[in-house]
């Protein structure tokens, strides 16, 4: 019930059951405990921020791979954003921290991995729960999860609220398809 990241960090699956056996201690969100003689902890990993690639979210937070391999995209939707002709850029504006945001993604995570070579390209900007990251306040973003969708360097629509549950839907319609 234990993956071991790349960077020598180990993370709890999802489904794991903690029977601490022996003394704890809560230090904030951290928990501290020995087992074995060893000192060890568990803690949140620290929220991701900044300009992000898919598979940085994928690493940093396994769920969104387990529940992205859950969602099933329109198929009508994804041929059509398969054969998209001209650029585009998708702008996701995220929290790691949010828990609508750990819901969604894994959705939009999922319709990327289908249009693989589809000239659509996606971007996630991890913001901190203050909403003072710049290029939120310059794009007016009032919440997370929200999409911004480029074409040409223009902003021709967002994703939001309800779009979430279909994002291939809303962004196929979005594009004129």
């Amino acid at each position: 019930k234990v993956a071991r990241q790349k960077d020598g960090t180990v993370d709890l699956l999802a489904d794991a059951v903690l029977n601490p056996q022996g003394k704890f201690t809560l230090a904030g969100e951290r928990v501290d405990f020995s087992s074995e003689g060893k000192k060890l902890n568990l803690a949140p990993n620290p929220p991701l921020l900044g300009l992000k690639k898919a598979a940085d979210l994928k690493l940093h937070s396994p769920e969104y791979v387990r529940d992205a391999k859950t969602y099933s995209p329109n198929p009508v939707s994804l041929a059509k954003l398969k054969k998209q002709a001209q650029p585009v850029r998708v702008l996701v504006f995220f929290g790691s921290w949010c828990g609508h945001c750990k819901q969604m993604l894994p959705h939009l995570l999922r319709v990327q991995d289908e249009i693989q070579g589809a000239k659509i390209q996606f971007d996630y900007r991890g913001i901190g729960k203050d909403f003072k990251d710049p290029e939120i306040l310059r794009l007016k973003i009032g919440e997370v999860p929200t999409a911004v969708v480029y074409v040409n360097g223009k902003e021709i629509g967002r994703l939001t609220k309800n779009d979430w549950l279909a994002p291939e839907v809303a962004l196929s319609v979005m594009l004129g398809g």
